[in-house]
């Protein structure tokens, strides 16, 4: 997703018996001032969750939710943000993950 300005919500609802691949969920954008919500319920997963947020300014909330009975992949959220003025929010609820969870929020500076 490549915007330069989204003044909406984001809103990713993923809901599945069985997700054998990967879920990659790419955000790029300059403006964002509403929320972004990202809903992964699933029974198994056996490839990784990547999640990228990068963003010049998201003035809204960022909640991640994934709820999931087992999680056989790598779990890596990314954040990269130059202003965040909202929440952060993410909730992993998850029986069994047997892969590595990555969650990285780094807040660049400016240009850098």
């Amino acid at each position: 997703m490549f915007n330069k300005d989204i003044s909406g919500d984001i809103i990713i609802d993923i809901v599945d018996k069985d997700i054998s691949g990967d879920i990659i969920i790419d955000i790029i954008d300059k403006d964002i001032s509403g929320d972004i919500i990202i809903d992964i319920v699933d029974k198994d997963i056996s490839g990784d969750i990547i999640i990228d947020i990068i963003d010049k300014d998201i003035s809204g909330d960022i909640i991640i939710d994934i709820v999931d009975k087992d999680i056989s992949g790598d779990i890596i959220i990314d954040i990269v943000d130059k202003d965040i003025s909202g929440d952060i929010i993410i909730d992993i609820i998850d029986k069994d993950i047997s892969g590595d969870m990555i969650i990285d929020i780094s807040e660049i500076e400016n240009g850098h």
